[in-house]
């Protein structure tokens, strides 16, 4: 059942295909007030808006982070690019296994505010979404 939960989650919150550049001034004043509270050392920040929800891109400690809200301020999810050799081994595995040869282009840990943890990885232009066991959960070409 607590996967089906980051399953479903992690659906409703991953990046849509309608995400539109938004001017720092027409992000709704509690997103960027949850915002300031969760990164308040964060400059040059940049804003989409994702459907409903609102994305927030920039660097923490020259680490590519996102951080997602919905249009209320309540914090999403926050992913962070990860080293691809950081994947959990059973990642790793997963892919030596069922797609030997291919290569993982790039990584990221997902931090959703439900207090699970996935993993994304990058593999030719599609996107694996793994629990924090390195079970596999859902694919996005």
């Amino acid at each position: 059942m607590k996967k089906l939960a980051v399953l479903f989650a992690f659906t409703l919150i991953l990046h849509g295909v309608n995400a539109q550049k938004q001017n720092e001034a027409d992000v709704p004043d509690a997103v960027k007030a949850k915002f300031g509270e969760m990164f308040p050392d964060v400059k040059n920040v940049k804003w989409e808006k994702e459907n409903t929800n609102y994305e927030a891109e920039f660097e923490v400690q020259k680490v590519e982070t996102s951080a997602e809200f919905d249009e209320s301020g309540a914090w999403l999810q926050t992913e962070t690019h990860l080293d691809v050799d950081k994947l959990p081994d059973s990642i790793k595995d997963y892919f030596s296994k069922k797609l030997p040869g291919k290569k993982i282009a790039e990584a990221s840990v997902i931090s959703l505010a439900n207090g699970s943890v996935c993993f994304e990885a990058e593999v030719e232009n599609t996107d694996y979404i793994f629990d924090e066991g390195g079970n596999l959960l859902s694919t996005e070409a």
